[in-house]
């Protein structure tokens, strides 16, 4: 398994479509890391997030409430500090 940075919305939205969602965390400061699943609906256009580090589950009803009320998804990455694991063996 390797670490694959999540390079823009685009990606993020394409891996959170899959079947399986995304699974995915930020990293923060110190090392410690927020870890999340993520599932986008496009055909309602619907967010999902659960946020493994308290156990929240939020949803947004557009992408562009996502955007305006989960800000801090998208400092990590714009950061370069939302990461997954991707598998790679063959």
């Amino acid at each position: 398994m390797t670490r694959k940075v999540i390079e823009d919305f685009a990606e993020l939205k394409a891996l959170a479509s899959r079947t399986s969602g995304l699974s995915c965390f930020m990293s923060l400061n110190g090392g410690l890391r927020s870890s999340k699943q993520i599932d986008y609906d496009p055909a309602v256009d619907e967010w999902y997030v659960f946020q493994g580090i308290d156990g929240v589950s939020l949803e947004y009803k557009s992408t562009e409430a996502f955007k305006e009320e989960y800000p801090f998804l998208f400092e990590a990455l714009e950061k370069g500090c939302l990461v997954m694991y991707e598998d790679t063996r063959r």
